[in-house]
């Protein structure tokens, strides 16, 4: 087999050298860069443009940054603010998350980095979040008298998507970050008793399932407690807003009611239940997550939790004899109490910074 796959494996080596190639510096500008270093250290700043040029361009990242630098420098001690201006803006451009250091930057280097705009022009990116439902019930109701107040609601997981921007404001102590979200919430119903009934073998139960998928806007403000820390790689924030949802669609579903001996249980396809449910639903929101710092990229992770602020059952269709709700009321026994839904979330996201380097002192 190795004379089949001598060759193969050769070529493939061969690729990956050219390719390791390709990622290095040319030689050439590697050497006008330790030139144009030895130029700036010796006071020959004249020199250091001219040995620079045509190799901006092909440098490494941080051999771009070192370029840029003593291109500033040189342009500051030469008393040419305009090419200086041009060469900050480029060093920012080539490392959007450059930091100065005070203790060994000079002096006048670090004042002219202070008068331009380091902070992206705006952030947007991916969020994905793991919901789980709580049913907050507030009022109860029934059809079967003896049956009030016997059921019972528990969460389904659901995992759900959406877009972000973030938005950095008052001077970094704020950052506007709402988010555009597909959301779902499901939770399930189940009363052992649903008919009230003491006096038989086997009480009449029910379990059934609402699912319904939501356009969800979340209005959020975050509080970045610290800007540096760990080398801008780590931070945390706390956040808080308001979110509104817009229902699209509601199915009570996977619906089984098993009844006393003698009698056929009831179950069935999902029944279309939308009209039972306000449209527009409030929550208000409180978070507290981090955010890392990834090449260019940040990555964010939080937690939080909706509070429902309103009853979410549209009231006036509560026993309505419309649509599917004759099946729900009549062959599940099944009404909606008054309830508002609060729901835990565990949230990450991915987050491009958008940067445009800008002097905003003269």
């Amino acid at each position: 087999m190795n004379k089949y796959f001598s060759p193969a494996l050769l070529t493939v080596f061969i690729f990956l050298l050219s390719l390791s190639g390709l990622a290095q510096t040319d030689p050439v500008c590697l050497q006008a860069l330790r030139s144009a270093r030895a130029s700036y250290e010796q006071g020959r700043l004249q020199e250091l443009e001219y040995t620079l040029q045509g190799c901006l361009d092909k440098f490494s990242k941080a051999e771009k940054v070192e370029a840029y630098k003593l291109l500033v420098l040189t342009y500051i001690y030469l008393e040419e603010p305009a090419q200086a201006d041009k060469a900050m803006i480029s060093l920012m451009s080539a490392d959007h998350f450059f930091e100065i250091n005070e203790g060994t930057d000079p002096a006048e280097f670090v004042n002219l980095y202070k008068k331009f705009r380091k902070d992206p022009i705006f952030s947007i990116g991916l969020r994905g979040s793991f919901l789980t439902t709580n049913v907050n019930v507030q009022n109860h109701y029934y059809i079967f008298g003896n049956g009030q107040g016997t059921g019972s609601f528990s969460s389904n997981q659901k995992l759900v998507f959406g877009l972000a921007f973030e938005k950095v404001l008052l001077k970094d102590k704020l950052v506007l970050a709402p988010e555009f979200m597909l959301s779902e919430r499901s939770f399930t119903y189940a009363n052992n008793n649903i008919f009230g009934t003491d006096n038989v073998a086997q009480p009449t139960s029910l379990t059934a399932q609402i699912s319904q998928q939501l356009l969800q806007l979340n209005l959020i403000g975050q509080y970045p407690f610290k800007k540096k820390f760990a080398n801008n790689f780590f931070q945390p924030y706390a956040g808080a807003g308001l979110s509104t949802s817009y229902l699209l669609s509601s199915n009570f579903e996977e619906a089984e009611l098993n009844v006393e001996p003698g009698f056929e249980d009831v179950s069935g396809a999902p029944l279309d239940n939308t009209l039972n449910y306000k449209t527009l639903n409030f929550s208000a929101i409180l978070l507290a997550g981090v955010k890392f710092k990834v090449t260019e990229l940040y990555v964010t992770a939080d937690v939080r939790y909706y509070w429902g602020l309103n009853n979410v059952v549209n009231t006036e269709k509560r026993y309505s004899q419309q649509g599917k709700n004759v099946e729900i009321l009549n062959r599940y026994g099944y009404v909606n109490n008054d309830f508002s839904i609060n729901q835990a979330a565990f949230t990450i996201g991915l987050i491009y910074p958008y940067f445009k380097p800008k002097k905003l002192i003269k």
